[in-house]
Parts: structure tokens; sequence; C-alpha cells
């Protein structure tokens, strides 16, 4: 995917951990009882808090195009789309946050990306400890 290592699980695992520290006390992504990752709250979050302020990525596991603003993104499982023509990838733990038709967080302001070029992920509802972030 993003491979500088000889195995890629390893450096999966070093950007799990370098997103659980930026975070640490509000939000951690760690496996689920199904292996599959999750993310879940830490700490409490009030309806309206930022949750994640994501940062973009570069890379795409599929090509990219160029464009005024820079790479951008093929539609990929990892990628969000935020206009007709346009994905953006997001860092961890963004990039491993699972959809429900009864999500917890949304973009703020789609239309308005943050200062690293990427999207905030804001609590829709009260968010308690122990939940697993979902969005739509």
């Amino acid at each position: 995917l993003f491979s500088t290592h000889d195995n890629p699980d390893e450096e999966i695992l070093e950007e799990v951990r370098g997103s659980n520290d930026r975070y640490l006390g509000k939000i951690e992504l760690h496996k689920g009882d199904d292996s599959e990752w999750r993310l879940f709250s830490t700490g409490s979050f009030p309806k309206g808090a930022t949750v994640i302020s994501s940062r973009l990525m570069n890379e795409s596991p599929q090509s990219t195009t160029s464009s005024p603003s820079g790479p951008k993104p093929s539609p990929c499982a990892y990628s969000i789309q935020i206009d007709s023509d346009k994905h953006i990838l997001l860092d961890l733990p963004a990039r491993f946050l699972n959809h429900s038709c009864d999500p917890n967080v949304g973009v703020r302001g789609e239309e308005t990306l943050n200062e690293w070029g990427a999207v905030d992920f804001v609590a829709l509802k009260d968010i308690g400890v122990g939940e697993e972030i979902r969005y739509d």
C-alpha cells in the first residue's frame, strides 16, 4: 500500500501507534472481535466537538492524476468523496473509520477542508467513553 518496510503489517502497526499517540486520551484504534480495525472513544465528546482532524495523504493505493490543487487520489476503499470528481485519502485514524447507518460523527462543512487539506469529523451527538466512532 504505502510500504517502506519489508512487512506491510508492521508499517500499519507503526502508523496505528502514531495515531494512538497523537490522540492519546481521546480516541484509540484497535482490532475488534472480528479482527477488523475499529476506532473507539477513550474520552467523552459533546455534540458538535471535533473528534478527528484528519490529514491529507498525498498517495493513493491506486493511480493519481494531477490537478491544480495537487494529487487527486482515485476512488478506493479508504478515500472519501468530497466533490463530484474529487476524492481524498486520509491518514489514520480517519482512514479506518467504519460506516454506519447510525453514525455518531460527520464531516464538518463538506466544502471546507481543514489546515491539512483534509476534513474534520465532529460529534453528531454526545459520545461516551468506549463507544465506537462511526460515520455515514
